[in-house]
C-alpha cells in the first residue's frame, strides 16, 4: 500500500530515466524494471515495519488505553503529529526532499544492476524524506481511504510542486497546529 502510495511522485523520476535512456525498450525496459523492483523491494520493506508492531503491540490497543483517565491515543497521536510537523522543518527533510525530485545522471545503457542499485539509493532516500507522515498513516488508520489519499497527496505536491520545499513547510504548520488541537482537546473517538 506504501509504495502505490509512493508511485504518483516516482512518475517524474520515471520519465528522467526514460528521456536519458531513449524511448528504445531494449534499453529502457530491463533498466526502468530493476530501478522500480529495487524502488519496490524498499518500500515493500519498510511496510513490513507497522505489521511487525502491530504482531508485538496492538496499535488499536494502545490508541484507546486510559492511563488515570487520560486518553494514551491523545498524546500518541498529538505527539506524532508534532514530531511530523517539526520533520518537516529540519535541514534533514529538505536535504531528501531535493533529492527525491531530481535524479543523478544515467550512462546511455546502463546495466540493470546499476539501476537496481540507483533505486535502492532512491527509495532509501524517499523513506527518509516521507517516513514520518507514514507513521501517521499507521497511528490515524491503515486503511482509512482518506488518510491515503491524503497522504498521496500531500507526498506527490511536495515532489511535483515547482517548489516542494513550500509544500513541506506549509504541511508542517498544519500538522503542528494539528498537534496542538489534539492535544488540547483529544481524539474524536478515542
Amino acid at each position: 500500500m506504501m509504495l502505490a502510495m509512493m508511485l504518483p511522485a516516482l512518475v517524474p523520476a520515471v520519465r528522467r530515466y526514460r528521456d536519458v535512456l531513449c524511448d528504445e525498450p531494449s534499453v529502457f525496459l530491463p533498466s526502468i524494471a530493476a530501478f522500480l523492483g529495487a524502488y519496490g523491494l524498499v518500500w515493500t520493506l519498510v511496510g513490513a515495519v507497522p505489521l511487525a508492531i502491530e504482531f508485538l503491540v496492538s496499535i488499536h490497543g494502545l490508541l484507546t488505553a486510559t492511563v488515570l483517565g487520560v486518553s494514551v491515543g491523545t498524546f500518541v497521536v498529538g505527539g506524532l503529529l508534532a514530531f511530523a510537523g517539526g520533520y518537516q522543518f529540519t535541514s534533514l527533510k529538505r536535504d531528501v526532499l531535493e533529492r527525491c525530485g531530481c535524479c543523478r545522471s544515467v550512462p546511455h545503457r546502463p546495466a540493470a544492476t546499476h539501476m537496481a542499485r540507483d533505486g535502492l539509493e532512491y527509495a532509501v532516500n524517499c523513506v527518509t524524506c516521507t517516513w514520518p507522515l507514514f507513521a501517521l498513516m499507521v497511528v490515524l488508520g491503515t486503511m482509512n481511504p482518506l488518510v491515503m489519499v491524503g497522504l498521496t497527496l500531500v507526498v506527490s505536491l511536495e515532489r511535483l510542486a515547482p517548489d516542494g520545499e513550500d509544500v513541506a513547510i506549509a504541511l508542517g504548520v498544519v500538522l503542528l497546529g494539528a498537534a496542538a488541537f489534539t492535544l488540547l482537546f483529544g481524539v474524536p473517538g478515542l
